[in-house]
């Protein structure tokens, strides 16, 4: 019995871990205002999403040009429901300097790879 449960726990690591992609994306991001406000760190957020679906995109049609040609189409939409595609797994550096009035983000990120592969290959 314990066998069969350990062999069904990695079974199951092995299926949840081929259909997501994990990358680290680093950015710094400026705000105008005294303070870091929610909204700024929202925004934040927002860009290391977008430049982890670009690097992403880069890294899997490296020398595909139809394959990335096909990702452009739909990039816009992709952009438009980030949330459905990206997801934060954890932040590695989170530094917030209020003298220089920036914030740096890296974080570690996983983008579900099984649904993008279907948008994107629909647009061809």
């Amino acid at each position: 019995m314990k066998y069969i449960l350990v062999i069904l726990i990695l079974f199951f690591s092995i299926i949840n871990q081929s259909f997501s992609y994990e990358l680290k994306v680093s950015g710094s991001y400026k705000y105008g205002t005294w303070g870091l406000k929610e909204d700024d760190r929202i925004e934040a957020e927002y860009d290391l999403k977008k430049d982890a679906i670009k690097k992403y995109a880069n890294e899997k049609f490296k020398g595909n040009k139809s394959g990335y040609r096909d990702f452009k189409k739909v990039e816009d939409l992709i952009i438009q429901n980030i949330d459905d595609f990206v997801n934060i797994v954890a932040f590695l550096v989170d530094d917030n300097d209020k003298k220089n009035k920036t914030l740096k983000l890296t974080a570690k990120i996983e983008i579900n790879e099984m649904e993008l592969d279907f948008l994107i290959s629909d647009s061809s």
